[in-house]
């Protein structure tokens, strides 16, 4: 009866009460297994009297993640590992160790694989920490040659994606571009007479390129070969991605490299036949032309901004639509000008072949395929992602699992990276149940309560993923069970995303959009039915990605939509605590480490903000946690603050033991020496994700330090 309800539970979408039950029936086996009280009585409705115990890890990119590092180090050997602790929530920065916690203490089945970061000490010794200090820099990891070779990887995924993107807005337009010109030839015969313009020679040019040119041609032809045949298909292994990405970057590379030495001879030999003079005078004659481009196509974009304030009501939008149609009518016209006219059968076969492009890449790929989400991943997954040791056929492998197994014990071994584990397994009895933050991007909701916001909480877990907005959904039911660990660990730090929660600029998000600045994702919505279709094109066809990118480019989305736009979860909340707040969590400690050097502590602010919309009051006094103006010290790394849930009686309350990066006096002396070198630590710039390896030792060492304060409070608070 029991698997029979937990079937139908994950074939459906569920509210929280069934999310929360699943999540204490877990909770409660862990307890036996690791010796601790079992609950008294399960229900669906939160409760302190549960005694839940929550550790959330704020956002901050690598900086986050290494002084989270030093963090979980100090508190792993404090009660057997933490064994304290029920949740572990982070976002962002936080979830990349968080994530390397989860894989590494996956449930295999015989509760025997240790906590990974027992054993390694202060010093940062032992195989993991070793692993992760020379993954520091883990978007471009390789040192030398091989760094080259990662950096144009990176360039390369983003032109492909950019040039896919372009491709699919191109064919669009000149659809509804040939469609409205059929219809209104004589209106653009006219228009033509109005506007004028000189002729654009369409004689082809026949003089033989040089040798380079051609060369960087052929290059870049396989670049586009390469890149077409792995955006298509996103089932290959790591190892295989990363070394196609190496391929393509060194194509990509010498192609850029042959076409600069190419365009070098044939300026040389054409500069002496230039004229200014012509060139200005073609610019002129064709002015009003550009003047009608700028004016058509900025108009639109001024009634998007509504510059002047306010709504605009129904008679702004109404414009703004006329105006969107008058853009279109505009491109066409110039579609019509310059190729259609006495070209019929080229314009013809243009729009075909971009037509046939277009239901290519619908049926054959994703927008997480032709965005930077993919890369962003993969390199994760290589820094953070691990197990222990790798029984498939590799014989290197096979030996260290032999080491393993009679020889030495799996801290000794170099781990291996296991991108392929599915979240829906990501959950063991020696870790805490890990909840992943994500923002679900709804700008256009007609919800109230959304409005504001335009964006919902949304969590990503081993045992149910949605939203409050969107309900959720058992995660083997989700996405089909596609969704990995290391996809929800990159989706939860997608901090670059034209859609950003309450952050989002509505200016920005065509332009972030068509330059491919896109680290989230679009995901099948929770609340919709699962589509029993095992055929994955037919699946595509369903979903109609391309209906969603143009929704991506107007800045739509609601939650009745079939897919949803994801994003990092600190555009909503960068500490990760509310969910540990809806669940009732009677003591939290939350490290927050994102950038704040002026101690503003926007981001508990926030928190803070959100807890009162739902009758809950957090009362923290972090003057303690300023750094003084002249010495820029801090009295300590924690304190203490008071929890106070809904109805308000004495057994509601709850503990918050909030950690920030802070330097006080008593630490050790090598901080205060990085200090003297780096002015701006401990609040390194988020933009900034290279860690050299005295930077990660320092961010390490400091979150093991304030380690020792929790673990002191810890003692005090839970029993």
């Amino acid at each position: 009866m029991a698997d029979t309800q937990g079937k139908t539970e994950e074939s459906s979408a569920v509210d929280f009460g069934q999310v929360f039950q699943a999540e204490l029936n877990h909770l409660n086996e862990r307890r036996k297994a690791t010796k601790r009280p079992e609950f008294d009585k399960l229900g669906p409705s939160p409760s302190t009297t549960y005694d839940l115990r929550g550790l959330a890890l704020s956002g901050g990119g690598i900086r986050s993640a290494t002084f989270n590092l030093g963090l979980l180090q100090r508190l792993g050997e404090h009660d057997d590992g933490l064994k304290w602790c029920d949740y572990l929530s982070t976002v962002s920065g936080g979830g990349y160790i968080g994530s390397c916690l989860t894989s590494l203490t996956r449930d295999n089945g015989t509760h025997q694989s240790p906590f990974p970061f027992l054993g390694e000490g202060s010093d940062g010794g032992g195989s993991i920490v070793k692993h992760l200090r020379l993954r520091c820099n883990y978007l471009a990891p390789r040192q030398k040659v091989g760094g080259i070779i990662d950096w144009l990887h990176l360039a390369s995924h983003y032109l492909q994606g950019l040039l896919f993107s372009f491709v699919v807005i191109t064919t669009l337009i000149a659809l509804i571009a040939t469609l409205s010109f059929l219809i209104f030839t004589n209106a653009f015969t006219w228009l033509a007479g109005v506007v004028g313009g000189s002729e654009i020679s369409t004689a082809a040019n026949t003089e033989p390129l040089g040798w380079f040119l051609r060369l960087a041609l052929s290059l870049a032809v396989a670049w586009l070969v390469v890149s077409f045949i792995f955006t298509f298909r996103d089932d290959f292994s790591l190892k295989t991605r990363t070394f196609s990405g190496s391929v393509q970057g060194l194509l990509l590379g010498l192609s850029v490299l042959f076409l600069i030495i190419g365009l070098f001879f044939l300026v040389r030999e054409k500069a002496p036949s230039f004229s200014l003079q012509d060139f200005l005078s073609a610019l002129w004659e064709n002015f009003n032309l550009f003047l009608l481009v700028a004016v058509l196509t900025t108009l639109p974009v001024l009634a998007k901004l509504n510059p002047l304030g306010g709504t605009g009501g129904r008679a702004a939008n109404f414009m703004f639509y006329l105006l969107g149609i008058g853009t279109f009518l505009t491109l066409s016209f110039f579609v019509w000008r310059f190729i259609w006219l006495d070209r019929q059968h080229l314009g013809l076969h243009t729009v075909g072949g971009l037509f046939v492009i277009l239901i290519l890449f619908w049926v054959g790929t994703s927008l997480k395929n032709i965005s930077m989400f993919s890369f962003y991943r993969d390199r994760l997954s290589e820094a953070f992602i691990l197990g222990w040791t790798d029984r498939s056929s590799s014989p290197q492998r096979m030996l260290q699992h032999l080491q393993a197994t009679f020889f030495r014990t799996p801290q000794q071994l170099p781990p291996y990276t296991n991108e392929t584990l599915p979240l829906s397994d990501a959950k063991s009895f020696l870790a805490p149940l890990h909840l992943i933050n994500a923002t679900v991007n709804l700008p256009s909701s007609k919800n109230p309560a959304l409005q504001n916001r335009r964006s919902d909480f949304f969590l990503l877990s081993p045992l149910h993923c949605g939203s409050a907005s969107t309900k959720w959904r058992g995660t083997s039911a989700f996405e089909s069970n596609s969704l990995t660990l290391a996809d929800a660990m990159a989706i939860s730090g997608a901090a670059v995303n034209p859609q950003s929660g309450p952050s989002t600029h509505r200016g920005l998000v065509f332009l972030l959009s068509l330059l491919n600045a896109r680290l989230g994702v679009w995901v099948r919505n929770p609340g919709f039915p699962s589509l029993r279709l095992s055929n994955f094109f037919f699946r595509q066809i369903i979903q109609c990605w391309p209906w969603y990118f143009i929704k991506e480019l107007l800045g739509r989305g609601t939650e009745r939509d079939r897919l949803v736009s994801l994003s990092d979860g600190g555009h909503i909340e960068n500490l990760g605590v509310y969910e540990l707040l809806r669940r009732r969590c009677k003591v939290i400690v939350c490290s927050d480490a994102g950038e704040d050097p002026g101690f503003e502590f926007e981001d508990l602010k926030r928190l803070i903000q959100y807890a009162k919309t739902e009758q809950i009051r957090i009362d923290v006094n972090f003057t303690p946690l300023k750094a003084d103006v002249i010495t820029g010290r801090s009295q300590r790394h924690v304190v203490v603050g008071e929890i106070s849930y809904p109805p308000g009686g004495q057994i509601d309350k709850g503990t918050l033991i909030y950690t920030k990066l802070t330097l006080i006096e008593s630490d050790p002396r090598q901080l205060t020496e990085y200090k003297e070198t780096n002015k701006a630590f401990p609040h390194d710039s988020t933009k900034d994700q290279f860690f050299d390896k005295e930077r990660f030792k320092s961010y390490r060492t400091l979150g093991y330090c304030a380690g020792e304060q929790v673990v002191k409070l810890l003692s005090a608070y839970v029993k």
